[in-house]
This record gives C-alpha cells, sequence and structure tokens, in this order.
C-alpha cells in the first residue's frame, strides 16, 4: 500500500489550533477551529472517537474491505453509503479517503437526527448495566442501523442486534460512550495529498 500523508481541514470559524495526530494507517490530520474551548474540545473529542471507531472497524485502513461487502476505514455497506447520497462504487470509495470522512460525519448526523428524542429520553439512563450516551447510541447505530438502536433502548435491552460477525449493539454503546462532540460545529471541508 502506497503511503500518503493526509490533510483534513475541518473549519469553525477563523481562529486556528493545529493538533496533528498519525493513526495506524500513517495519514496526518490537522485541523483548523474556533479557540473557543467548548469547540476545540468537541473537535478533539470528534477525532477520538471517529478514531476509536475506525480501529475497531478496520484496524484503521481506508483501504479495508470485507468478504460481506463492507468498505474502508468505517466498513459502510452500499445501504448506508446511499442514506447518505453516495453512489459509487467499491474502488471509488476505497480510493477516496475524503469521501469516507464525508460519509462518515454525514452518517453520524443522519443517526442523530433519526433516533432525536430517544437520545434525550435516555441519555445517563442505563441499560444492561451501560450507562446511556448520546456518543454511544451513534456507534450503536453505525454497527447496527438507527432501528436496532431504538430497539434496543425499547426492548431496555432484550433485543441486542448482532452484525454479521456477532458484535452485539450493546458492545459499541458501552465502549464509546465517553465521547462529547456537536456534530453541527464540525465541517470537512478540504483534503489533499502529500507524497
Amino acid at each position: 500500500m502506497r503511503n500518503y500523508g493526509i490533510i483534513i481541514i475541518l473549519i469553525l470559524t477563523t481562529s486556528i489550533f493545529k493538533p496533528s495526530y498519525t493513526g495506524s494507517s500513517n495519514f496526518t490530520f490537522e485541523y483548523t477551529m474556533v479557540e473557543d474551548a467548548n469547540n476545540k474540545q468537541s473537535l478533539l473529542n470528534y477525532h477520538k472517537f471517529t478514531h476509536s471507531l475506525a480501529v475497531r472497524e478496520s484496524s484503521d485502513n481506508y483501504l479495508a474491505y470485507n468478504k460481506y461487502g463492507y468498505t474502508g476505514k468505517y466498513q459502510f455497506g452500499k445501504a448506508a453509503m446511499h442514506d447518505v447520497g453516495i453512489y459509487v462504487n467499491a474502488t471509488v470509495f476505497l480510493n477516496d479517503p475524503y469521501l469516507q470522512e464525508y460519509a462518515m460525519l454525514n452518517y453520524l448526523r443522519l443517526n442523530e437526527k433519526r433516533l432525536g428524542v430517544l437520545i434525550e429520553q435516555y441519555k445517563g439512563k442505563t441499560i444492561k448495566n451501560i450507562k446511556i450516551t448520546k456518543s454511544g447510541l451513534l456507534a450503536g447505530a453505525h454497527l447496527g442501523g438507527s432501528n436496532g438502536v431504538k430497539r434496543f433502548l425499547l426492548s431496555g435491552g432484550k433485543i441486542d442486534r448482532k452484525d454479521a460477525n456477532g458484535t452485539m449493539i450493546s458492545h459499541y454503546i458501552r465502549a464509546f460512550s465517553d465521547f462529547t462532540f456537536d456534530l453541527e460545529t464540525i465541517e470537512i471541508n478540504k483534503l489533499t495529498f502529500k507524497p
């Protein structure tokens, strides 16, 4: 696999703060963001959340492809790509990290909207000894869909859907429960490759 440096610039306003991070896929991320402490922390938490999810899904590999047809760093299926308006073949998707990051941000936003009042209704409650948080529910929806998360919540955890690998929604709700971020303040405006 060729090694590329990748820059994702996330713009919130004009103030600049640039943490950098190199994940196991050897991509470097730089951000431009508001100096406001809340927004800075939100963006850093978003990055930690998506990185942790990518490690779990694909070992943080944009070129990952599994036998079930799930592709990329976040293991998107066709239905999830179509949900966010992406209609390209797997090869195009695999070779476009920007498109993958765009898909992830917008899929999280879509699931946040789909879960709507249930996030507020269940946030802070405990189901199956798991503290319910927005980030945990969004991770669960990435694994098993927003309807799977709704069934989990409304059944008090009795309906706990598994993915093709046998991972239950509750595992993701627990594993990703410690992140706080505001998806509305995050934008991916530009991504360039450097050899």
